[in-house]
Parts: structure tokens; sequence; C-alpha cells
């Protein structure tokens, strides 16, 4: 595999292989090879669903998918591991800002998928200019959370304008999505 290792990034290359019957050749080869009888797509996902997708395609194609299932952030610990030798033909999870840390590597492949087009106005906003990967889905959620023992429910924050308040100065932490 090594340097000639086609690798791709995505959270909508990994819908577009896994929905769309397309494959993800583990070598240096064109978009259009087919893989090989008997081959395997090894994928990387933080997502939920990933097993259940993955057992579709595996029985739209033939092809044989061996999943790794993780957390977003021991992902990009293990792909960043590997860097030299990657493992991986496609990785799924939330978090663009880790799929544009991955492309500045240089470990994205310029693709299109021949879906693309049936992408909404906010799906083709979200696809970065050069290809390099693209999104299954926008993920937006928000919860605040507090200590009982340094804050009463009276004195809690009741919704996120709440946070400008001066006694939640330098009180707030937030986690980055990307490595959730």
């Amino acid at each position: 595999m090594g340097a000639k290792h086609i690798r791709y990034m995505g959270s909508v290359v990994a819908t577009a292989v896994l929905l769309a019957g397309a494959f993800v050749p583990a070598r240096a080869a064109t978009v259009q090879e087919p893989l090989a009888s008997g081959g395997t797509l090894t994928l990387y996902s933080a997502q939920g669903y990933d097993s259940t997708m993955a057992k579709a395609f595996q029985k739209l194609t033939g092809i044989q998918v061996k999943l790794t299932d993780d957390a977003t952030g021991n992902l990009l610990a293990k792909i960043a591991a590997e860097r030299n030798n990657p493992q991986w033909d496609v990785v799924w999870f939330d978090g663009d800002a880790a799929m544009q840390g991955l492309n500045g590597q240089g470990q994205l492949l310029r693709w299109t998928p021949a879906n693309a087009k049936n992408y909404n106005a906010l799906g083709r906003s979200l696809i970065p200019s050069d290809h390099a990967f693209y999104p299954t889905a926008v993920t937006a959620a928000g919860a605040l959370v507090y200590n009982t023992k340094k804050l009463s429910p009276a004195q809690a924050p009741k919704d996120w304008n709440d946070l400008l308040k001066p006694q939640f100065k330098n009180q707030v932490a937030a986690i980055d999505p990307a490595y959730s």
C-alpha cells in the first residue's frame, strides 16, 4: 500500500461509497478501477449506524468491509499513527475541521461522486472547493451542563445568551466537536 495507498476522507465519501454502490480501491488506481473480487474495504467510522451501512454495502457490492468503529478523536489518533503506512480506505465522522486538517496534510483524494448533483443547496455549500471530502449530514447539538454544587438551578444559565453575563466570564468551556 504505502505511498500509493488511495485514501478517501469524508463524511459524504463514505455515504457515496456505502449508499451509491461505488467502491474505493485500496491501492493506487483510478476511481473507476474495480476492487478485485474478494477485496476488502477498510472503514474507520464514528457514526452510530456505520455497522448497518457497512453490511448494506457488502450485500450490495459483494465487497467485504472491515469496520473500525470508534470515537472521532481515537480515529484521528489512529490515522496520525498510521500516517506513513495508512491502513484505512474510507473514514467517516462528524467534524469538517478535522477533515480540513487531514486535507492540509495531503491525506485526502480529490473526487466528485456521481451523485454529487443530488445535494441540496446547504449540502453543496459545505463541500470544499477541492472536493477533498463531502458532508453526509449537518450536526447541530448543544447542551448546557453545570455543577449543582457550585450553582443552584436559579443561578444556572437558562439559555445561550445568559452565558454572556459577567458572572459566567471565564467560567465556560466547550468541547471541540471535531474531536468529540
